[in-house]
């Protein structure tokens, strides 16, 4: 969590079911780039992260499908 609050930029590249990266332990204005999360089922980053995100992707159809950090904070209400 400490190195998360020093970070200006935050990468993740794992196979992970839960978030490893919190928004309570990112640095104001950090930039992450999420690579892991391929499956609906996978998650990287937590929801309260992606809600106060911009947000880019590669493929929205893929992300809204297949991207688990975008698909469960869809499902949560997190995010529309």
């Amino acid at each position: 969590a400490k190195a998360l609050k020093d970070a200006d930029i935050v990468c993740t590249a794992t196979t992970s079911k839960t978030p490893v990266i919190s928004y309570k332990h990112l640095k104001p204005g950090a930039h992450v780039n999420a690579v892991g999360s391929f499956q609906p089922t996978m998650q990287e980053i937590d929801g309260e992260t992606i809600r106060n995100a911009l947000v880019v992707v590669d493929s929205r159809e893929s992300a809204l499908n297949e991207t688990g950090d975008i698909v469960t904070p869809i499902k949560q209400g997190l995010i529309t």
